[in-house]
């Protein structure tokens, strides 16, 4: 089950990505459309057709549906943030995508629980999220989602949107990107300055990522973690993989501080500072 799933999945994105060169925003997303509903409608089929053990119901509702269905949301989405954005300044076309951004990220407060569920990547109770006819669940969800009783549930329908946020999220971050101005007075242009790369283990950079986040050091305290994260990656060739899993990880630490990393620079540069200028 889990190699044929792959495949359709593996398909689909193949797909979106021909479909990813289409000049016309409204083509792109129709043609988008059209593919995760083929995908879907082979997901479909499957799930009628086969009998299905608990343990395959959880991971199509919560990985491979909300897949899709998020490449869907991802599509409208940036179909939505391109289609309406103004024809003014650069300026004003700034403080629209902030606060399409702002927008995005309320929905992440909003369901704080289940955002936190889903990416430190718990499973406790996944027999309660993401198995059909389980009943009413303790803590409500703020959004209200037109659910196909026999082909989702409603944190499942939550997954898919985290998923296709969080990837517009990085899109508009672009956007913004490229209407920033290449240089400023007493920068350096992106050719002048060496590529740099993390090379020390990766739990470090989590830590340094948990830091500044936590701090609120980035957009007055605005950025979200996940925004950090790929920011980092992108900036120092790094792959972060499941944040949340490493953060766990800090957290059981028995016989060395949680935060070992921010540790050692902390003594480095009391030690420098100390030594002074020698």
């Amino acid at each position: 089950m889990k190699t044929q799933f792959e495949n359709l999945l593996n398909d689909l994105r193949e797909e979106l990505s021909a479909n990813a060169y289409t000049k016309s925003p409204l083509k792109r997303f129709n043609g988008a459309v059209k593919q995760t509903d083929k995908a879907l409608l082979a997901l479909k089929n499957y799930l009628e057709s086969e009998t299905l053990t608990e343990q395959d119901e959880i991971s199509i509702f919560k990985d491979v549906k909300p897949q899709i269905d998020a490449h869907r949301i991802e599509e409208g989405l940036r179909f939505s943030v391109l289609n309406y954005k103004p024809m003014g300044t650069v300026k004003a076309q700034i403080k629209y995508l902030d606060e399409e951004l702002v927008a995005l990220q309320s929905v992440f407060r909003r369901n704080a629980f289940y955002y936190q569920y889903y990416k430190n990547g718990f499973d406790e109770l996944d027999h309660l999220f993401f198995l059909r006819g389980a009943g009413n669940l303790a803590l409500p969800i703020p959004e209200i989602f037109d659910v196909e009783r026999d082909f989702s549930t409603p944190v499942s329908c939550l997954y898919s949107k985290f998923m296709g946020f969080e990837r517009v999220q990085m899109f508009i971050l672009k956007e913004i990107d490229k209407l920033k101005p290449a240089s400023v007075p007493g920068s350096h242009n992106d050719k002048d300055v060496d590529k740099l790369k993390w090379t020390g283990e990766v739990i470090n950079i989590i830590e340094v990522a948990y830091g500044i986040w936590l701090t609120g050091q980035l957009n007055n305290g605005n950025a979200t973690l996940s925004q950090i994260v790929r920011w980092l990656e992108s900036q120092l060739d790094v792959d972060l993989g499941n944040v949340q899993k490493r953060f766990t990880e800090m957290e059981r630490r028995k016989r060395i501080s949680t935060t070992k990393y921010l540790d050692q620079m902390s003594v480095a540069v009391k030690q420098k500072l100390e030594q002074g200028n020698q």
